[in-house]
């Protein structure tokens, strides 16, 4: 191309990517395909090149130019010599009017679209307003939109041109945009249009709510409709374009035909093979199509296995215990060392084809259909029910269990022979328990450091071969041995102790396991711990006995504790103010022999009976114990050389995406074993997204649809299941019920954590309320004065734990996370397995027990009440919960429809959810969507609050039209973050929460949310608030500083603080700046009385 040869034909076969932008190319690869595409021309990127290096454009932009200076020197600047001269001749060739795009080289990529970032303008009727209009395309690549967008996406601005396309413009009588995917569900075989009368405008900027269709994309047949209310059209005029009224039957009726749907389901389908990917087109209809612009959907899942054994026919599954070692979702490599080595572990032969574990949504569940319909066809099926009711859990009066399906006979013939040869290899590990779990460590180790020294494929062949297999082989039959050892007491002395005493002598008398010198293994991080701060043993020590043990164990993409220099202190850190564990221990030793003597009274003639049977027991649970420590030791060296593998094969942490038999293939030289790990990847992150699933699953489950049911039940699913009663605000008669673990009564303030790491948040003596512990879990117990969990039974985790720490317990309830809040005060009756809600209470004073003293002290804590915005959740206020958390009582709800949280979402339920959390004196935060909730809160509880801080909150329908643009349910998962503000932050870790939290949420939330916010005016209400407020905007949030002035302007008592360099969620972006800001406005407003 010649220098002064500044344009090029639409479909000149040489327009690339670097030539004529992003937007130009894709136009040019349509319309050299024969697709109907609106003549016109590139204004390539070397007129661009040219104007910048001019001396007098150059010289401006090195200053550092505002968007608005920077508009004045492209408006104003000479352009290149002949350039005018072009675009006049080529202008002539067509027909006005004209549509001038902005086509920059960064624009429309298959990751970033750079949708709506630079300017377009229409109905441009001269050629002097061509010219205009190119060098205002041009300065649009300096606006602080498109700064701040290729800031946040780290896209470097060296080098970066923009290129401009004049086409005809289409007199379009319908306009809109084809998804040949649908960009809600994912599913490839479907396609969406969105359609609206008039210029497309209207419809892109959210002016109008236009129709919706499904297509089915191998018929081309419409599977849905839903049509929009259609109030006003773009019509081009004289000097532009402008709204016009629609009335009649065009306001409500469809604007496609089913035959011109069948047509641009045609086109979409022709540019989708073109491309060889799903797109986004941008079309107009006169008497006919024209495509206007295609480019690929961002942000549409890829392709992903799916991970559902549920789906293998009508079994019950459970997740209890299982779930204890493995909480979250399993990684394809932990899952096929626990598929292979659960059937060893348990000495029950699988009936195939029914497997005896499954991998439900990614999550690991027990099939009990098959382990009750194999125990009983061998006979003793009585004696596995009795044995799994302890192990696993009661099962609800009214949930049967499905049988096998196959005849007794068949089962006896699959399993009799692998269960004989099991029970063989039984006896011989049994003998042999002892020493074998004294070696496991030294083994362990020495297969670690051959790991860590080898250094090729073949070598980590070999170490595979001599060390792991030997190791991963034991580790399962050592668990089988250790876990039947004095079996039958399991299920015989729990029973017969409760016809003779209560049952807070039965948990007295049952705890001990690790007395007298005896180690218990659940018990061994903790002991540790207070052996590491009383100067007993060293840091090496302590790590290299227990650097093992974490919260998520069985997963082999898990780092170890171990390999975190900075664990052992924070581990240290959960002990400090809480009781002495050896103090614990003594307490439960005194209440043992006090039981023990009530019990020689009552009973004298059973005393030695109940002496032997203790015993037993005692030996029993240490067995177990141990052989599941050394079980969990394997899986560390299992995890050393997978991650050695990954280096030598330069896979890295994708080899946790494959099995152990394809990574041998991987180091023999198979590459093609590779293929498969995209599509684990996004499955795994698929199922990461959503809720924990119930503990009970029978039947055909669907985790995608049982996420998206806002009445979904937490404990179990099941066909035949209808709503679960939830807990209203003022019902505080609630109860929750489940089994007993720990004996004990206990009145206190729940405090409700999910994830371990949040440990800190659990202050000394309040109740915990968690889904599921583990031995991660242990050090936190100390703090506790109980304990409740969804899930869990006699031998789960929390109660054995519990009772040799004598803390009352109440596990497998199903529901607490669920029913109960913190703040909430509480009775925990760990010998009747209840939690009783009692009442809420003034948050800011903290009452704590102190076990060992017998004493109750009272401090002052100011609360913090966190409202996260739409689409968003409690992570997002994850740092300011780290950083204030001791100093501040820290609430973060959850909003209705948001992450586990069940809608749907309402104003009035959103503010319940709020105010559910609210006492006296507390300080209230609310970001964007979130600060509208809190104003509304405000509004009825100001003389409650202590303070209210909002950050860019939403009082009115904006004038951007961002709500009606969601509304009309034609958002990419990548168009939702752009129309809820979410940031794309630089910060990986950043980024995945605010794309976990969205996809967690839903695009039915968010439309239910968007369309009651869509009609909301909360300026004429203001007067009402009547506390402190701190108004907040980051001066890069053109929207939000225009929202925040005119609020801090209505509010009686509203100072505004606008801060610079920050965006909508600058909470995540500056965090140590939010917190400064936010901590000295409460300080002032804070007021240190003690109440309740």
């Amino acid at each position: 191309m010649a220098a002064t040869n500044w344009t090029l034909p639409l479909a000149d076969p040489t327009a690339e990517l670097t030539t004529v932008g992003g937007k130009g190319a894709s136009l040019a690869r349509l319309a050299g395909s024969a697709l109907p595409v609106p003549d016109g021309f590139h204004v390539v990127t070397d007129a661009y090149r040219a104007f910048v290096d001019s001396e007098t454009v150059a010289t401006a932009l090195k200053a550092d130019l505002d968007a608005e200076a920077v508009a004045e020197l492209f408006a104003s600047a000479d352009l290149p010599a002949g350039l005018a001269e072009e675009l006049t001749e080529h202008c002539g060739k067509l027909s006005a009017p004209f549509a001038v795009r902005s086509s920059a080289t960064a624009e429309d990529l298959p990751d970033l679209s750079f949708a709506g970032q630079m300017d377009s303008f229409l109905n441009v009727t001269e050629p002097a307003d061509v010219i205009a209009a190119v060098r205002s395309c041009w300065a649009s690549l300096w606006t602080d939109r498109a700064v701040e967008y290729r800031r946040r996406n780290d896209i470097d601005s060296t080098g970066l041109a923009i290129a401009v396309v004049v086409q005809e413009l289409v007199p379009a009588r319908i306009s809109g945009v084809l998804f040949t995917a649908d960009p809600v569900s994912h599913r490839t075989d479907h396609l969406m249009v969105n359609s609206t009368w008039g210029l497309g405008e209207s419809l892109v900027d959210g002016t109008v709510t236009g129709d919706q269709y499904i297509i089915d994309k191998a018929s081309h047949t419409v599977i849905t409709r839903d049509l929009g209310d259609k109030t006003v059209e773009a019509v081009p005029t004289e000097t532009g374009t402008r709204q016009r009224p629609i009335t009649g039957d065009r306001r409500s009726g469809s604007t496609l035909t089913d035959d011109q749907l069948a047509l641009l389901a045609e086109l979409g389908t022709r540019i989708e093979d073109l491309y060889g990917r799903p797109m986004d087109i941008e079309w107009a209809w006169t008497d006919e199509p024209h495509i206007l612009q295609a480019r690929p959907i961002t942000g549409l899942a890829e392709d992903r296995e799916v991970w559902n054994d549920s789906l293998i026919g009508d079994f019950l599954w459970t997740s209890v215990n299982l779930g204890e070692a493995m909480p979250n979702v399993m990684t394809p490599a932990a899952w096929a060392l626990i598929r292979e080595n659960l059937t060893v572990a348990m000495v029950l032969p699988e009936p195939k084809p029914v497997p005896l574990a499954g991998n439900i949504g990614g999550r690991l569940y027990l099939n009990y259909s098959a382990m009750i319909g194999t125990a009983t066809a061998l006979g003793f099926g009585r004696l596995m029910s009795s044995a799994s009711e302890i192990v696993f859990g009661g099962l609800p009066a009214d949930l049967t269990v499905p049988p096998l399906p196959m005849p007794r006979g068949r089962i006896i013939r699959q399993t009799l022979s692998a269960g004989v040869r099991a029970m063989r290899q039984l006896r011989h590990y049994q003998g042999n328990l002892d020493r074998l779990v004294a070696e496991y460590p030294q083994r362990c180790e020495r297969a670690r450091q051959a790991i860590h020294s080898a250094d090729g494929p073949e070598r980590l062949q070999q170490i595979w071969t001599e060390h792991c297999a030997p190791l991963f082989h034991d580790a399962p039959r050592m668990l089988a041995a250790g876990s039947r050892v004095n079996a039958t007491i399991l299920t015989r002395l729990r029973p017969w102790l409760r016809r003779l005493v209560d049952e807070a002598d039965v948990s007295a008398l049952t705890s001990g396991a690790g007395a007298g010198g005896q180690e218990m293994a659940s018990l061994g991080p903790l002991r540790g711990l207070q052996q590491l701060a009383d100067g007993q043993i060293d840091r090496d020590t302590y790590a290299a006995r227990w650097g093992h043990r974490c919260p998520d164990e069985l997963e082999v993409s898990t780092p170890r504790p171990a390999e975190d220099p900075e664990w052992i202190d924070r581990q240290l850190a959960n002990l400090a103010g809480a009781p002495d564990v050896d103090e614990l221990l003594e307490l439960q030793s005194r209440r043992r022999a006090e039981a023990m003597d009530r019990f020689r009274a009552a009973h004298p003639r059973q005393v030695a009976k109940l002496r032997r049977w203790l015993s037993k027991n005692a030996e029993s649970v240490r067995a177990r114990e141990a052989t599941r420590s050394e079980s969990v030791r394997c899986i560390w060296v299992m995890r050393e050389w997978m991650i050695k593998v990954g280096e030598v094969t330069g896979l890295s942490d994708d080899v946790f995406f494959l099995s152990p038999p394809e990574m041998l293939r991987v180091l023999a030289g198979d590459s093609t074993v590779a293929s498969v790990i995209p599509a684990r990847k996004a499955a795994h992150r698929h199922y990461q997204a959503l809720p924990v699933y119930p503990t009970l699953i029978r039947g055909r489950f669907d985790p995608e649809a049982w996420a998206a049911d806002p009445h979904r039940r937490t404990d179990r699913f099941e066909k035949a299941t209808g709503r679960l009663p939830t807990r209203t605000a003022g019902d505080d008669s609630a109860t929750v019920s489940g089994t007993p673990g720990s004996a004990g009564v206990v009145e206190g303030i729940a405090r409700v954590i999910i994830d371990p790491d949040d440990a800190g948040m659990l202050e000394v003596g309040e109740i915990l309320v968690t889904k599921v512990t583990n031995v991660g879990w242990t050090p936190i117990f100390p703090r506790a004065a109980a304990v409740v969990t969804d899930i869990g039974a006699t031998l789960s985790h929390a109660a054995i734990v519990a009772r040799e720490l004598g803390i009352p317990a109440v596990v497998g309830t199903g529901v607490a996370t669920e029913r109960l809040r913190s703040g909430d005060r509480v009775r925990v009756d760990g010998s009747t397995g209840t939690v009783e809600v009692l009442s809420l209470r003034d948050c800011r004073v903290n009452t704590r027990w102190l076990w060992r003293r017998g004493a109750t002290i009272t401090s002052i804590m100011e609360t913090i009440v966190f409202v996260h915005g739409l689409g968003s959740g409690p992570r997002a206020w994850h740092p300011q919960r780290i950083a204030l958390q001791g100093r501040y009582r820290v609430v973060t709800p959850t909003l209705p429809g948001h992450g586990d949280k069940p809608g749907p979402f309402t104003l009035r339920s959103a503010v319940e959810a709020v105010t559910d959390e609210l006492c006296r004196g507390a300080h209230l935060v609310g970001m964007a969507a979130g600060g509208t909730i809190a104003l509304l809160a405000a509004m009825t509880h100001s003389p409650l609050l202590g303070s209210l801080t909002l950050s860019s909150p939403i009082t009115h329908q904006t004038t951007t039209g961002a709500l009606h643009r969601a509304v009309a349910a034609v958002a990419t998962p990548s168009m939702l973050r752009s129309i809820l503000w979410l940031p794309e932050s630089p910060n990986p870790a950043t980024r995945a929460v605010i794309a976990e939290d969205l996809a967690a949420c839903g695009r039915t939330t968010i439309r239910e949310a968007l369309t009651k916010l869509s009609h909301i005016d909360l300026r004429p209400r203001l007067d009402q608030v009547t506390v402190p407020t701190l108004v907040l905007a980051g001066q890069r949030d053109r929207v939000g500083i225009d929202a925040a002035t005119e609020t801090a302007y209505r509010l009686s008592e509203a100072r505004l603080h606008l801060v610079p360099d920050a965006g909508r969620m600058w909470n995540l972006e500056l965090p140590n700046t939010f917190n400064r800001i936010l901590t000295g406005f409460i300080d002032v407003h804070t007021h240190r009385t003690v109440g309740g």
